[in-house]
């Protein structure tokens, strides 16, 4: 099902790997064909996965016009699971974004797919407008501006289509500039605090029973803000630096540093421990890119490239290669997934670890 010769052309791997590789493509391939005679039982998210994979697997498949033909009708099906009203968030993660950014992955291969794509870009827009607008103005929740499920996730993919589209600009210039009102203080039991400072989190979630909490997380937390507002500005779509500025300064005032060179951060902070400054670091220390340093360092990285202050960018860049000389068994890893399992840490470590080689050298 996919070319022998052109993915050890284009991966260089060995013939083990190459056998591994290849057993996990061709399980995916034929589970999307064989779903695609039963798609109006399969859920809309599932089908805008198999998109992913048949993205990624685009240039290594044999029959390029059979799968084609596989394509459109996963696309067909997904279009009449929208008119439908079977999508009913615009989230990142199981939402309407979660759809349009694999259109827009299929799109980039095959050039096939721009209305299509465009079409649910401006739907996303006009979505992500009425979000800002609704939010309650009190009781902020992570959900309203996090990766996953709220702003920063939606924002950051539409970054990609500012020039395309009045709508999908002016949703992302509310956006970054809810953003960045976040990063702005607040005064809770008469000190000034962040912004960010959500109360809705459950409270099961704390022996005490407290939810207030500042999260540091890339999925739910603050370095998902960081990434976008970074982005934004390499983009030229902003020029407020605040923002940025303010996050950075509170993950480089917040930061652990253990004896073996590596910083680590709260996952979720909550306001005794804030005001106290009596954080419990031992909690996160899985090599997560959801919430573990690694996800935290890559953000980081990101906002001082934004604007270019070398002196954090070598802390980064030192920190990620002390945690790359862990044994491995203190990772705390034990799945293979992104989220919270070695394939995230594999992600970042090439996003950033290429860039700091010499380091490694």
């Amino acid at each position: 099902m996919i070319l022998t010769n052109s993915i050890k052309n284009i991966f260089g791997i060995d013939c083990e790997n190459f056998k591994k590789m290849k057993t996990i493509i061709n399980h995916n391939l034929l589970q999307i064909e064989k779903d695609v005679e039963n798609l109006k039982d399969i859920n809309v998210f599932t089908k805008a996965h198999s998109l992913l994979v048949l993205a990624e697997a685009y240039p290594l498949l044999q029959n390029r016009a059979k799968w084609e033909e596989v394509i459109y009708v996963y696309m067909e099906s997904i279009r009449d699971d929208i008119k439908l009203n079977k999508v009913y968030r615009f989230s990142l993660f199981t939402g309407l974004a979660d759809i349009a950014f694999s259109v827009y992955a299929i799109n980039k291969t095959t050039g096939y797919y721009d209305k299509f794509m465009n079409s649910l870009n401006n739907y996303l827009a006009e979505g992500l407008k009425n979000m800002l607008t609704n939010f309650p103005k009190d009781n902020l929740d992570t959900m309203h501006y996090d990766i996953i499920s709220g702003v920063s996730g939606i924002a950051n993919y539409m970054l990609n289509f500012t020039d395309n589209s009045q709508s999908v600009n002016e949703a992302v210039h509310l956006a970054l500039d809810y953003l960045n009102n976040l990063c702005k203080p607040i005064a809770v039991e008469n000190k000034l605090i962040p912004g960010w400072y959500t109360k809705s989190y459950p409270s099961q979630y704390h022996a005490n029973g407290m939810s207030e909490n500042f999260n540091y997380g890339l999925s739910h937390g603050i370095a998902g803000i960081l990434v976008v507002l970074s982005n934004a500005f390499n983009k030229k779509l902003h020029t407020n630096m605040s923002g940025i500025k303010t996050i950075l300064q509170e993950f480089m005032s917040t930061a652990y540093l253990d004896e073996n060179g590596c910083h680590y951060w709260g996952g979720r902070v909550y306001l005794e421990e804030y005001l106290s400054k009596n954080i419990n670091y031992e909690t996160n220390k899985r090599m997560s890119w959801c919430y573990g340093s690694p996800g935290i360092l890559r953000a980081i990285y990101l906002g001082a490239s934004s604007i270019q202050d070398e002196e954090i960018l070598n802390f980064c860049e030192k920190s990620m290669l002390n945690l790359t000389k862990l044994p491995t068994e203190q990772f705390e890893l034990t799945t293979p997934t992104i989220c919270h399992g070695y394939a995230g840490l594999l992600i970042i470590l090439k996003s950033n670890i290429l860039k700091t080689y010499h380091l490694i050298c």
